[in-house]
């Protein structure tokens, strides 16, 4: 849907919805509910309950920084605000805050209780006759409060406490108590103890709207995964779940937004837009949310004509303006990052089923990577329309093209149960093998099972013809899962129990139970002796591939044979390099590592570490995330100079000497007279070498065979938290002769921070291969630069 299309259904549905904000408020006699007094334990509690209800009514109503301020804050109720610091209250600096209480001191401190990541703190106020503060818990306010408390003294000389708890919408006041033990004067409740009053109204459908509503929003936010502690999605659903209410019983509150929220809703519906362009499932959410959006609004604008009295269109202004506001608060696409423009308006009209002679108009090249992370690979987004599917893969779209966890266009339409996209993709040369694998982030990716294939997902959601399909089309049944629970380790057998057994939770519905039994028979896999002599086959045939320069088959053969047998020396062996010919360096990577991990000789292990050297180098010397495992974090340098130490080269030594020579790593350079001076490279990150996650700091060194660097010429200072400053000397681990020069590494596991000072110069960020050098003091000593 064009963004154009989006705008004219708020501007014909929803009338100058999208540019206004209304300022309406009920007369208080039409008002269904009102705050109500809970507690009255004091004269005091008739004046707060009429301040609570003016707010209520408020078009900009109760809000906690009314409630907790400075000392600066109006005097609320006849009553003086106060901080903690007041000077009547901290007598001097260093002194316990203490007020004094018919004749007895009493001692004030706040007390911060952390949660969720430093989210979802709550504060209190103690109070004590002891300035020890003793720690019994009946002096603290009952009510921890993420808005905090606010202190406040009478004209009398009595103090009181009030707490806006903001998970109840509760207004509590308490009075400084002389005993420590805190008791509450007053509270008033700023929202129904149920809605069940609403239903007497006669305003169900008001209600059901607002779940639905609440329901649509819930499914933008999708799932969280391992996101730390902070548990961003959890808020966010607890603030939605609290605040959408609202709009059956204070819809005024939110039809002005306040002038501290992070954006307007305008800006998060442009940002969810393209959102909604990342795939199939997120673009049918989208218009599931925006269809949604229009039926609820124009259901609350007919219970607010009825119950307040409001014209049609005012109902239906406020009605948009206070739900955009709520659901702004807790989609948060404020900062979300756009899509080019030419690949927003395909990917657009490719999800709007636009006929490929109108697409060709865009001209977009399909051969192109996403601009965007985590987005789906464009090939996936037409597996609905086969027409439109054929002519993207015919334009340059990639078949096997995969998303950031493996997920191909061919998992896609068998998920979907799509005959015919399987037809053109098998027949465009789609891998019916391709696997999945764990994505490059917990937190975006709640993934629990992994290397699934085509045939899994045919199995989960598709017809027997589909799996029919696979089946002929290559689609190997002998391929297990990996991950937790009965889903792992589990052929396409497995699967098909597992989705057809009675009772179960997720049911294959397009599976016929009178055809169950003879898929079963189809995803018999064959007995271990055929199959081992299918995964020998599979390694020469993929070698003959290679041999001939059909790179794509021999990839996706050694692929399969491996999947076999995982511990097949030769074919991981052949993985390292035909992956790397084929431009699949995260496939790369994994197999060099196993080789360096694995009980393999020498020379294997030498051509794995020049593998690795090479798809760091490719990947341009950054991190590379694959499969759960980060990758090239010390660099090619590393890799490179190991594989020169186990099985030494002319072309290993002279590829060593180029990544200085063309300037493909950062070093550092001192000119000692000689043609090359002193290259000195350093790099912090996990060391491959270790199955672990262990953290080194590698300096590489190219000198001269006259000079003589001892390692305290990189020695450094550093101060541990709480410890005295002691000196980091790196160890030399490694040396080796090239020619009339000598390259050295040395290693530390401490970090090296920068800039670095060798004498009166400073070597600057070296990981920056923009940056420049700073002469900080005279030019007596080396001068060092960043290449």
């Amino acid at each position: 849907m064009k963004r154009m299309h989006i705008l004219l259904l708020i501007i014909f549905f929803l009338p100058s919805l999208a540019n206004s904000q209304v300022a309406l408020t009920p007369e208080p006699d039409l008002l269904w509910f009102k705050p109500e007094l809970v507690v009255n334990s004091d004269q005091i509690c008739s004046a707060l309950y009429q301040d609570a209800v003016e707010k209520f009514l408020a078009v900009s109503p109760l809000r906690a920084s009314y409630y907790r301020g400075n000392n600066t804050e109006p005097d609320f109720l006849g009553m003086q605000a106060l901080s903690l610091n007041d000077p009547t209250i901290l007598s001097q600096t260093g002194a316990v805050p203490s007020v004094n209480i018919n004749g007895k001191q009493i001692f004030l401190k706040s007390i911060t209780n952390n949660g969720c990541g430093g989210y979802c703190e709550t504060y209190q106020l103690q109070a004590s006759s002891s300035s020890l503060f003793e720690s019994d818990p009946s002096s603290n306010l009952t009510f921890p409060s993420t808005y905090g408390f606010q202190l406040y003294r009478d004209q009398m000389g009595a103090y009181w406490a009030l707490v806006l708890d903001g998970e109840d919408r509760n207004l509590l006041v308490y009075k400084v108590p002389e005993d420590g033990i805190w008791t509450t004067a007053c509270e008033v409740s700023f929202k129904p103890e149920s809605l069940s009053q609403v239903e007497r109204l006669d305003s169900q459908p008001a209600l059901e709207a607002v779940e639905r509503l609440r329901f649509r929003v819930e499914r933008l936010l999708g799932n969280e995964g391992n996101c730390g502690t902070s548990a961003t999605l959890t808020r966010w659903t607890n603030s939605l779940r609290r605040s959408l209410p609202e709009l059956i019983y204070q819809p005024w509150k939110s039809a002005v937004p306040s002038s501290s929220d992070d954006a307007p809703y305008a800006q998060d519906l442009a940002n969810l837009e393209d959102w909604s362009l990342f795939n199939t499932s997120e673009y049918k959410i989208f218009q599931e949310y925006l269809a949604e959006l229009n039926q609820s609004v124009a259901t609350l604008a007919e219970f607010y004509a009825e119950v307040y009295g409001w014209s049609p269109e005012d109902s239906e202004q406020l009605a948009y303006a206070a739900a955009t506001t709520i659901i702004g608060k807790s989609i948060r696409f404020y900062e979300f990052g756009a899509f080019t423009k030419e690949e927003r308006d395909v990917r657009r009209a490719i999800l709007s089923g636009m006929q490929p002679e109108k697409l060709k108009e865009l001209n977009f090249d399909f051969g192109q990577e996403s601009s965007r992370l985590y987005a789906e690979r464009i090939v996936s987004l037409a597996i609905s329309s086969p027409e439109l599917l054929d002519y993207i893969i015919k334009a340059g779209g990639d078949v096997n093209s995969e998303n950031d966890f493996g997920k191909t266009p061919l998992m896609y339409a068998a998920q979907n149960n799509n005959l015919e996209a399987v037809r053109v993709l098998l027949a465009a040369g789609a891998n019916p093998n391709a696997t999945t694998r764990r994505g490059p982030n917990s937190c975006y990716y709640n993934l629990s099972t992994f290397n699934m294939t085509p045939l899994h997902y045919a199995v989960r959601y598709a017809n027997p013809e589909l799996i029919r399909l696979l089946l002929d089309g290559g689609a190997a049944p002998y391929i297990i899962t990996e991950g937790l629970g009965e889903k792992s380790n589990a052929n396409a057998l497995n699967w098909l129990r597992i989705y057809t057994q009675l009772g179960a939770p997720e049911i294959n519905p397009t599976m016929p139970e009178n055809m169950i039994d003879q898929v079963a028979i189809w995803l018999e896999p064959p007995p271990p002796g055929t199959l081992a002599r299918r995964g020998q086959e599979l390694v020469l045939d993929a070698e003959r591939l290679y041999q001939s320069g059909e790179l794509v088959s021999a990839y996706h053969r050694i692929l399969l044979a491996l999947q076999i047998d995982p511990n097949n020396e030769r074919a991981i062996s052949d993985l390292s390099l035909i992956a790397l010919r084929n431009h699949k360096i995260g496939s790369a990577l994994e197999a060099s590592q196993k080789i360096i991990y694995g009980e393999f000789d020498a020379r294997l292990k030498a051509n794995a570490w020049f593998n690795q050297g090479l798809a760091c180098e490719i990947n341009g010397e950054k991190i590379f995330s694959y499969n759960g495992r980060r990758h090239c974090s010390l660099g090619s340098i590393f890799s490179f100079v190991k594989a020169l130490s186990l099985e030494s080269s002319e072309a290993r030594k002279n590829k060593v000497l180029q990544l200085f020579d063309n300037h493909t790593i950062p070093f550092c350079l001192i000119p000692d007279g000689s043609e090359g001076g002193i290259r000195i490279n350093f790099k912090t990150g996990y060391d491959p070498e270790v199955n672990a996650y262990t953290q080194s700091t590698m300096i590489t060194v190219l000198n001269s065979r006259d000079q003589d660097i001892q390692p305290e010429f990189f020695s450094w200072v550093v101060r541990p938290r709480q410890q005295d400053e002691r000196t980091v000397t790196p160890e030399k681990v490694q040396e080796m002769e090239f020619g009339a020069q000598v390259l050295s590494v040395y290693r530390t596991n401490e970090d090296l921070r920068f800039p670095h000072r060798f004498g009166n110069y400073i070597c600057e960020t070296p990981d920056d291969s923009d940056a420049t050098v700073v002469e900080r003091e005279n030019n007596s000593g080396f001068r060092f630069i960043s290449m």
